[in-house]
């Protein structure tokens, strides 16, 4: 969700607050300024992190021990098999796409010289915003289609048990869906 805040410039996404212009700064804020180049390194790679934890599970569970396709097979399952592998490369591919823009921000972070910002937020905001955007939104998709690939090889492999742990995962999922939106709703704490 996008927050615009009235009467100025500023914004709101995941967190982050978008370009905020401040004409004059203070004696104070100057002072404050510095590179907070190593801090913006250090929540690139908590996502890479994670992004790369999730896609070394996606692997095993996805493809090498996922359902098999059979001659035998109902269309039904048939189907749901289908699913499950499209769920699987899609997944891959979110998370993948996290972690190369992770990768690549680290990369500018460690070559050249950033600004002094007064806080990380600002320097996310300002020169990495694509980056920052594209790794949250690609591990949030991640996470999500790895817990909906876990419903769909629970319902396809463990028959009537399988319910029960879609059930679970299902409700964990939207638990993450309310996380996140309570996060976006809170945003950096200025409003």
């Amino acid at each position: 969700a996008l927050a615009v805040a009235t009467g100025g410039t500023s914004w709101t996404f995941a967190g982050l607050v978008g370009p905020v212009s401040h004409p004059q700064q203070s004696a104070s804020e100057k002072s404050s300024l510095a590179d907070r180049g190593a801090e913006a390194a250090g929540l690139f790679n908590n996502i890479r992190g994670v992004a790369s934890f999730l896609a070394g599970g996606i692997l095993p569970v996805g493809f090498f021990a996922g359902p098999k396709l059979e001659k035998d097979d109902s269309p039904r399952l048939r189907r749901q098999k289908k699913v499950h592998y499209l769920l699987a490369s899609g997944t891959a591919c979110c998370l993948f796409t996290a972690i190369i823009f992770a990768t690549i921000a680290v990369n500018k972070l460690a070559e050249t010289p950033t600004r002094a910002t007064a806080n990380v937020v600002e320097l996310l905001a300002n020169d990495y915003e694509l980056a920052w955007v594209g790794c949250n939104a690609n591990l949030l998709l991640g996470l999500m289609g790895f817990a909906l690939m876990l419903v769909s090889f629970a319902l396809i492999s463990w028959g009537p048990i399988g319910q029960v742990s879609a059930c679970m995962l299902g409700s964990a999922l939207c638990l993450m869906i309310a996380c996140v939106n309570e996060g976006i709703a809170r945003g950096d704490g200025s409003e």
